[in-house]
């Protein structure tokens, strides 16, 4: 099956390019990403991260 390119698509891969995804910057560049993506505010993501971690470790995040 062949992926439609869309802007998004090509933005993420972009910054995948670019960005080095290791390391602590790494992660927080990704919860900023997540927060702005979804409008989401600091509180709604520190609480989204840690009921996620309470359940399971997640892969790439924490």
């Amino acid at each position: 099956m062949i992926k439609k390119r869309t802007p998004n698509r090509d933005f993420l891969e972009e910054i995948g390019r670019v960005v080095s995804w290791t390391g602590r910057v790494a992660t927080m560049l990704r919860i900023h990403f997540l927060q702005q993506w979804f409008s989401l505010s600091a509180a709604a993501v520190e609480a989204a991260l840690q009921k996620m971690a309470g359940n399971k470790p997640v892969r790439g995040i924490l």
